[in-house]
């Protein structure tokens, strides 16, 4: 994988503290979760389609794509930033391949 190359990786978003922020949920992989907030633009569902203001339903969780950039690899271990300016390790196998990502 390309060091600076945009990827979407799969995770679990809820409603932000703002209309137009998610908060969002990456599993870690030695367990837990890295979590953080993005604004709606970067976020997207399962199929690649952007994430509607109406969701997920105030509450409730759901699975979907967030936009990230690959900043280091280690064999399975991708080293990520995302979009709030954390930087996490995630397991290579959340890394959704063949999708467009904007930029």
């Amino acid at each position: 994988m390309a060091l600076q190359q945009t990827v979407r990786v799969l995770c679990h978003f809820s409603r932000g503290g703002f209309a137009h922020e998610r908060k969002f949920l990456i599993a870690a992989p030695s367990g837990g979760y890295y979590t953080g907030t993005a604004y709606i633009g970067y976020c997207f569902r399962t199929d690649g389609t952007p994430l509607p203001p109406e969701e997920p339903p105030p509450g409730e969780q759901m699975e979907g794509l967030l936009t990230a950039r690959v900043i280091g690899e280690n064999g399975s271990i991708v080293t990520i930033t995302v979009p709030d300016g954390g930087v996490c390790d995630i397991s290579a196998n959340l890394i959704q391949d063949g999708l467009h990502v904007p930029v």
